[in-house]
Order: structure tokens, then C-alpha cells, then sequence
């Protein structure tokens, strides 16, 4: 499991996906035999006239990039890398390091669960599904807020920004950073009043800012982590590594740098004349080919290196930049690309609707509003969601306070999605597995009633909500926006919509696209609309007949809202006590019908010390005179070092730095404590439980002997509120789920594979 969702991570290229090596075009030369010789020295130019000082450059910063406020500055464009036919993301102003890139967080996030959860009806096809969109989504740095969610199968499909960007670890500029103000916005629908709750996601797209300073023209790209060969995909072994460009700088400093001990060699043309034995063989971490391609070909090349201030410590982006990139410039990318930030997520005016795309800039008629590559899904079915669990155990936290499903116990709603249950609790049978819901992914992609095929955007195009002539719920004059097949930007998606659906099914990455565009202009902070269609709209008006709305179970809170009082104490019905400690209760959260707490925590030597190794289960549960004291004395340290990440909150944690835990108390000045020390307030005692995504959980001794992992004085300000395990509105029962409907007249009639029913 653990080595699966290590392996995904997000290869967001609009082309073809193994075509994201960015290997150099240049090849190696021929030489004759007639060699001279040439010594040089690079450069090396003070740090002090290198940078500007501080003020010169937030002056820069401020005033001088030369974008305006309603200009567009963020494009996708031809990628920049050499041998890649795919498209990246360009910025045609300076971004300076630490500044955010969009105007706001990006799009929206939609959580797929179970997703390694295949001995199910159609497993095969759920198979092809996981295997085409596994180098799109996010399946390592999966916020901690999704990955409680729904069990350790869960992934995170980052629409727009965080689909988009190329890989390279050493020109990488991206930080994928969670909303400082809210990645969870469980507030957007009230589960108690509306019938839109949990029929579209409350996870917040990432808010990008820039590690480094960028110029104008630069591809704007991402490190997926895997900077090794072998340390991901089979294309890893391929591309430029930190280890080629380390050991080509070296070679170059080593002939031409300050301290020079070795000259570059030519021959009668001019070429450079280089050893095999310079370079040397591959090795597990160094692929000499690679290596190559990086060095100077030619003398006016080498001279150029001698020409350009430069640092050892520069070279390796300066091969980057210069050996494996094309050049842009803003005004080709203005040409040749298309704006990625003409719309902005906000609460849209439509009820029930969550988010809605805005447009930020004027948009002219029969323009372009936003680009939609489309990730397509053979069979709409793969979407089930199946028990993975006891039906009590699923839906735990669901259906206490629940005033009447939108279906019955048998019946469907939507496209089919249903809802049978289990009403004796009793376990799954593997051999038939009960449909327990649909992912909400379904809620994002276009479908067409007579086919079985999905075509799911990865752009801001998922956030533009439906409005129709027939309804007027956006006015009188309806939409303001239409789709259509890409027009001519993506030549792949011409080709693709003519082959057949058996075709289509060989297909192993994304080459399919859409656009919205304007039916007529629209105006700067006008919201965006399109018709979802007949079917779609029915669907939703039985949903909104048939739902009741439920009562409001007593302290309830939403995450958002408790998490806003993160200066408060932890809340009351959350504080599990003493006296379940004391008997043995190792997985209890209190008694909040919604939320659970999380701790950040990492191991220490202390989780392998020898008082968990040497106790076990039995022994601490059948002493009948455990008591509080007692037990910290044991099995408890110091938590105070648990803390976030230079102090920067939530919004900075990397995946899996909470785990679950259990508040037992919060401690006050007057407490004795076992390190007398009485100085802690605004502290607690806390209870740590075993984290599900944690490689290897199951052999720290505390957790393999059933034993209390209990921390004195760890502070408020690092345990956070979480949505309890499928408690999120996303899997109450009766939910909205509907594809939306794709016109016959644009659905290529070769993938109509359903036929009419009589």
C-alpha cells in the first residue's frame, strides 16, 4: 500500500505523459583527430553585485514587473522542455521568491477513495481507470484533512494549477501550499438545511507561491519528488537528475573555473574533444549519456560559460536553463498560449452550489474563457464505492441525526448511485459487495446517456455551475458561457474524438480536450455559467423534492468554525477524560458526533523504548489499580517539542503529520507535574493513536502491544480538528450525484455504446 501511494504523485502534462523528459536535443558530435587546447576561467562575481540589495528589489517587486491588475500573467503555453510536445505553465511577469502566483488559492480539490479497492463488480475496468489517472493526481502530499477522510486509499485529484505544472527538480519553482484561512470549507453547505450538502467538494485548491526568484518568459514547473533514478516512474530513468548536472558542473569547473587543473580540448572544427573516460560509465546514480548532453559542444560554447558570471554553486541551474530549455519570451508566450487565470473560485450566487468560477478579467463574445484538458473513464461504473467495512462502522456519525434519505433503502437517485444498507451491522461479503455511494468525481464529469463513457476537466472549468434558458436561475437571460471540443489549441484531442471507443480504451494518458466560451461578453467579477443540460436539471429537482432536511444533533460544529477558535480550549464533548485511559481504551475521540482531533507528532527513540517493548496489552489492562499518575509516570514524555514547522500552522504541514490522538485533560499552572515543573498552561495531556498512512505503524512497539502513547504539556496551538472517518457530508446518505449531461450533437457517436431503451 505505502509503496503505491508513494509512487503517485501528479505528472500534470497536457500531452502525453512519458513525454515529460526533458532531454536535450543536442546530441553528441563528431571530432577530428587534430586537437588544440583552451584554458579559461569562469567569473566569479562578488554575492554583493550578484543581488540586489534588499530595498532595490521590493521596489522591483512592487512597481515594476509590468503587469497590471487586469492583465493576464499566468499562461499555458508549448512546454519550454526539449523533446516534450507538451504544454506547461508560463508566467510573463517577474515573480519574485515567496510570492503567490495565482490571486488566490486554485480551483478546488476532489478526494477519490478506494481506489486500491478492485476485487469489485467491474474490478478490471476500475483497474484501467487507477492506471490512466494515477500520474495526474496527488497520492503524496495528500493533506492530512483528506487523507482522515476516508481511510489510507484516498487520493487527491488537484484540478487546474496543481494538474498542470511540469517536473524538474532543479529548476523547480512551485511550493504546493494549503489557504492560510481555510483548506476545508465544511461551512459552504449547511448538512442540516441544504439538499446541496456533500454533492461538491469543501477541499480548497492549493495556494502556489514561488521558491525562487522567476523572470518573465520562465516555465513555471514542480518537483514531483522523485529526483533519483528509479525513484519513481520508468521515465525517471530518462530525464536529467541533480546527480548529472552535479557531475557535468564539476567536469566544466574543473577545466574552466578559477582553480582550473584541466583544459577543454578541440578539434579542427572547433568541437569539443572530450574522453569517455572524463564522463565514465553509467552507475545506479549517474547516467553518463545524460551527462553529455549537459557539457559544451563547441569552443564558442565553452568561451560563453567562461563569459558568464557564475558560481560553482550556479552551474547546475545554469545548465538547467541553457542545455534543456527552449527560450521564451512574454510576447510569444501571449501569442502561442492561453490564459490560466481569466476565472477565480468564490462562494457562487447560486444556492446550494458551493464554489462558482468568476471571471477576472472582461471577456469578449465568442472568446475563449478557460481551457478544460479532459481525463476520460471508459465506464462510469468504476465510480461505485463499495463496504470496505462493517455498514456501522462506515457510516458511523451519519444517520443518528438523519431525518429521511432522498431514496429508500432499495431505491437509486442521480445517475444510478445507490444506497442499499445493511441494517444487522453484519460484515461484507467479499464475494458481493454492497454499493455504499458514488465518488464525487462523478458530480465533475461529462457524461452522455448513451454511453458509458466519462470526460472529467482538470481545469477551473469544473467550477462553473449550471444555469439554463429553461429555469433562468442565473436570470433571465441565462447562461453566459457554452462548451465545445477543443479549437485546434489541442491537435491530440481532433485526433482522439475520431477513433473508436476500442481505440480510446488503449489509451494510457490524457489526450482529450475541451474549452468554455463566451456566448456573450462577460464582465469583469460576473459569474459563469453553462446549461448542464435537460437531464441533469431534472435530476437535481427530484433530489430537492425528495430531500428532508435533519436535526440538529446537540454541540454541533462545523470543522471550519472550530477550528477558528484555535485559542480556545479544546472542546468539552472532545476531552475523552482519565478514567478511559485508566481501563484500556486505546481508539476513543470523545463523544462529538462529527469531529475528531488531530496532534502533530513524529516518532522519536522514545516510541521503540524498552518500556513498550516489555509491556504488554494484558499486563496493562489487567491491572486493576492503573491510575492517571501512574500511567504517565510509564508510559508518557515531554510533548512540548511537537510543534508546527517553524511556526507557520496547518497551512505549511506536509502529509502525515498529525495522527489521530485523544485529549485527555488540559493541564493548568497548579498541576504537579512529574518533572516539577509547573509552568505549563494552555497545555495538555494527550493520548496518541496509531496513524493508518504511517509506513510501518504496526511494528512501534506501542502500537503492537496495545499500549498508551501519552504526551505531558503539548500544546493547544498543535492539535487541530478533523472530520471523523466517512462522517464528512460527502458520505451521508441520499447525497446528489449526476454527471453533467454532454449534448448528442458534440458526443462522438462511435463511443455510443448504450443503446436506447424501448
Amino acid at each position: 500500500m505505502e509503496h503505491r501511494r508513494n509512487l503517485r504523485m501528479i505528472l500534470a502534462i497536457l500531452g502525453i505523459s512519458f513525454y515529460c523528459y526533458y532531454i536535450s536535443l543536442i546530441g553528441n558530435r563528431g571530432f577530428r583527430k587534430t586537437v588544440t587546447k583552451y584554458g579559461s576561467s569562469l567569473r566569479v562575481t562578488p554575492s554583493s553585485q550578484r543581488h540586489q540589495s534588499y530595498a532595490a528589489h521590493e521596489q522591483e517587486r512592487k512597481g515594476t514587473s509590468g503587469a497590471k491588475e487586469t492583465e493576464c500573467t499566468i499562461y499555458v503555453a508549448p512546454s519550454s522542455l526539449k523533446g516534450n510536445p507538451g504544454y506547461g505553465i508560463f508566467t510573463t511577469r517577474n515573480v519574485w521568491k515567496g510570492e503567490k502566483i495565482l490571486g488566490g488559492p486554485d480551483g478546488v480539490a476532489i478526494p477519490v477513495e478506494g481506489y486500491d479497492q478492485l476485487d469489485v463488480p467491474k474490478g478490471d475496468l476500475k483497474k484501467q481507470w487507477i492506471q490512466l489517472w494515477d500520474p495526474y493526481w496527488w497520492g503524496r502530499g495528500v493533506p492530512d484533512h483528506v487523507a482522515f477522510e476516508a481511510g489510507p486509499d484516498i487520493v487527491d485529484f488537484q484540478i487546474g494549477f496543481g494538474y498542470l505544472p511540469n517536473h524538474h527538480c532543479e529548476l523547480s519553482s512551485l511550493n504546493p501550499g494549503y489557504p492560510q484561512d481555510t483548506p476545508y470549507e465544511d461551512s459552504l453547505a449547511n448538512r442540516f438545511e441544504s439538499p446541496g450538502a456533500g454533492a461538491f467538494s469543501y477541499n480548497i485548491g492549493r495556494e502556489f507561491s514561488s521558491t525562487r526568484d522567476v523572470k518573465a518568459g520562465e516555465e513555471l514547473f514542480m518537483s514531483y519528488g522523485y529526483c533519483k533514478h528509479g525513484s519513481g516512474p520508468g521515465w525517471t530513468n530518462d530525464v536529467y537528475m541533480p546527480a548529472e548536472f552535479n557531475v557535468a558542473s564539476d567536469i566544466i569547473w574543473n577545466r574552466i573555473g578559477p582553480h582550473a587543473n584541466e583544459s577543454f580540448h578541440f578539434d579542427g572544427s572547433g568541437n569539443v574533444v572530450l574522453e569517455d573516460s572524463v564522463v565514465g560509465n553509467d552507475t545506479a546514480t549517474v547516467k553518463a549519456k545524460l551527462v553529455k548532453e549537459l557539457l559544451p559542444e563547441t569552443k564558442e560554447q565553452v568561451q560563453r560559460l567562461a563569459a558568464a558570471p557564475l558560481t560553482r554553486e550556479d552551474l547546475p541551474k545554469y545548465l538547467a536553463s541553457k542545455r534543456g530549455v527552449n527560450p521564451r519570451t512574454p510576447e510569444w508566450i501571449r501569442e502561442n498560449g492561453m490564459c490560466l487565470e481569466t476565472l477565480v473560485a468564490r462562494k457562487s450566487t447560486l444556492p446550494h452550489a458551493g464554489q462558482g468560477a468568476f471571471a477576472r478579467f472582461s471577456i469578449k463574445k465568442g472568446s475563449i474563457v478557460t481551457m478544460a484538458p479532459v481525463l476520460h473513464i471508459m465506464d462510469k461504473d468504476v465510480l461505485a464505492l463499495y463496504e470496505g467495512q462493517t455498514e456501522s462502522e462506515a457510516e458511523e456519525g451519519n444517520d443518528d441525526d438523519y431525518e429521511g434519505d432522498s431514496v429508500d433503502k432499495e431505491g437509486t437517485k442521480g445517475d444510478g448511485d445507490k444506497n442499499s444498507g445493511s441494517e444487522d451491522g453484519e460484515s461484507v461479503d467479499r464475494n458481493h459487495p454492497r454499493q455504499v455511494g458514488t465518488q464525487l468525481l462523478l458530480n465533475y464529469c461529462f457524461s452522455n446517456p448513451h454511453s458509458t463513457v466519462l470526460l472529467c476537466p482538470a481545469t477551473n472549468a469544473v467550477l462553473v455551475n449550471h444555469c439554463s434558458k429553461r429555469k433562468q436561475q442565473c436570470g433571465p437571460n441565462g447562461p453566459n458561457a457554452d462548451y465545445r471540443w477543443s479549437s485546434g489549441w489541442d491537435p491530440t484531442s481532433d485526433e482522439w474524438r475520431r477513433q473508436s471507443l476500442e481505440e480510446l480504451a488503449t489509451k494510457s494518458f490524457r489526450g482529450l480536450s475541451f474549452e468554455i466560451y463566451a456566448l456573450r461578453d462577460i464582465a469583469p467579477g460576473e459569474e459563469v455559467f453553462i446549461d448542464y443540460g435537460e437531464a441533469w436539471e431534472q435530476a437535481w429537482e427530484e433530489h430537492v423534492r425528495q430531500w428532508k432536511p435533519r436535526s440538529v444533533p446537540k454541540n454541533w460544529i462545523s470543522a471550519k468554525e472550530a477550528n477558528e477558535m484555535n485559542d480556545e480550549p479544546i472542546l468539552e464533548d472532545l476531552l475523552v477524560g482519565t478514567k478511559l485511559v485508566e481501563e484500556g481504551a486505546t481508539t476513543t475521540f470523545g463523544d462529538h458526533p462529527y469531529l475528531m482531533t488531530g496532534c502533530v507528532y513524529w516518532t522519536t527513540d522514545m516510541d521503540y523504548d524498552e518500556v513498550f517493548e516489555n509491556a504488554t496489552a494484558t499486563l496493562y489492562s489487567n491491572n486493576k489499580k492503573n491510575n492517571i499518575d501512574d500511567m504517565l509516570k510509564t508510559f508518557s514524555d515531554d510533548g512540548s517539542r511537537y510543534e508546527y514547522p517553524n511556526n507557520k500552522g496547518y497551512a505549511s504541514h506536509e502529509d502525515g503529520l498529525h495522527w489521530p490522538c485523544s485529549v485527555v485533560y488540559q493541564e493548568t499552572g497548579n498541576d504537579k507535574d512529574y518533572d516539577d515543573d509547573d509552568s505549563y498552561q494552555d497545555t495538555y495531556v494527550v493520548q496518541i493513536q496509531p496513524n493508518p498512512t504511517y509506513p510501518g505503524v504496526d511494528d512501534i512497539p506501542w502500537v503492537r502491544n496495545g499500549l498508551p502513547r501519552l504526551l505531558r504539556h503539548f500544546p493547544r496551538s498543535s492539535i487541530r480538528y478533523f472530520v471523523k472517518p466517512y462522517a464528512s457530508d460527502q458520505h451521508l446518505p441520499g447525497v446528489f450525484r449526476q454527471p453533467i449531461g454532454m449534448r448528442d450533437d458534440l458526443f462522438p457517436e462511435q463511443w455510443k455504446n448504450i443503446p436506447d431503451s424501448k
